[in-house]
């Protein structure tokens, strides 16, 4: 069997379960020699506390965006030291010329995690009122929880989870990015094309990526299909193809729906596949709903059902 690198893996589970994604890495003064064509973005650090600043940046920067690459900016948070207002004022300094056309974002690890979600919103709230974008925050898969306060503040979420298995984001309805491998480099998807990226760059209003993508490929409609026929013996052929017999027998799901057919719509829209449909299942149905213009009622019926389901191959 062909050996594959274990980011790979998490590449794989992203090619069945969204239709639109980019992927790219971090990079930073430690990156010294880097093939700007080989991906298509680059997170690109910035500053760190309020004294440091990246010596690559600009090199990382005019490289990626001379090879036809996207480009953002992070910051590293250093709140044990600093007012995270002077941080703000800091990194925005360094990024203005690029503002626009870079995502940003917060690194809130290490000791930043001493501190609760009001101190990231006193960087987050501060660059916002500078630059008029709204940045990324970055948090290990395992803190989502504790910084929910933030997703009610319309702040993206780009997860840290190292696995084939995705985020479960806890009280974020949706993820903007999720960094999957972190060996000798950070590897990302951003759940998007060009046009989610350059919103996200620009302040745009941004609709929830991340359940705007529709489930591709014809594994996820055979596994559905074979669910159906063990559940309601509904005789359909298993062939990927999510015709009006699929369709018509998919069930109606509701908050407190359990089992297999839950499991793969919560699949579908990138929450956690845990087979249960609890709040934040329904927070991700609402989204992709408004997203495709639907009534927003958080139900699964038919004319959710047939925005789920990919309907050409």
């Amino acid at each position: 069997m062909k050996r594959i690198a274990p980011y790979e893996y998490g590449r794989e589970f992203i090619r069945k379960e969204v239709a639109v994604a980019l992927y790219g890495i971090d990079i930073s003064n430690h990156n010294l020699a880097v093939n700007y064509y080989l991906q298509s973005f680059y997170m690109i650090k910035a500053s760190e506390g309020r004294t440091f600043a990246d010596p690559l940046r600009e090199r990382h920067a005019k490289g990626a965006l001379s090879a036809g690459r996207l480009i953002g900016f992070y910051h590293y948070a250093r709140p044990e030291h600093n007012r995270m207002a002077d941080e703000a004022d800091f990194f925005v300094r360094l990024v203005r010329p690029y503002l626009g056309r870079a995502v940003l974002a917060l690194d809130w690890e290490g000791r930043a995690l001493a501190y609760g979600p009001d101190t990231a919103l006193a960087w987050l709230d501060r660059v916002t009122a500078l630059t008029g974008v709204r940045p990324l925050f970055y948090c290990s898969d395992s803190q989502t929880a504790r910084y929910a306060k933030l997703a009610g503040r319309d702040y993206g979420l780009w997860d840290a989870k190292y696995s084939t298995h995705p985020p479960a984001h806890v009280g974020w309805p949706f993820i903007a990015m999720w960094q999957y491998s972190g060996t000798k480099i950070d590897r990302n998807v951003f759940y998007g094309g060009k046009d989610a990226w350059m919103r996200y760059a620009s302040g745009g209003k941004i609709a929830a990526p991340h359940t705007q993508a529709k489930p591709t490929g014809a594994a996820w409609v055979k596994a559905l299909q074979r669910e159906l026929n063990a559940q309601y013996g509904a005789g359909l052929q298993v062939d990927g193809i999510p015709g009006p017999k699929t369709r018509a027998i998919c069930p109606v799901l509701t908050r407190n729906s359990r089992g297999q057919i839950t499991r793969l719509v919560q699949q579908a829209l990138g929450v956690r596949a845990d087979g249960i449909f609890g709040p934040a299942t329904e927070a991700a149905v609402k989204a992709f709903q408004a997203a495709h213009g639907l009534a927003a009622d958080g139900i699964v019926g038919p004319h959710t059902w047939r925005a789920l389901l990919p309907l050409a191959h």
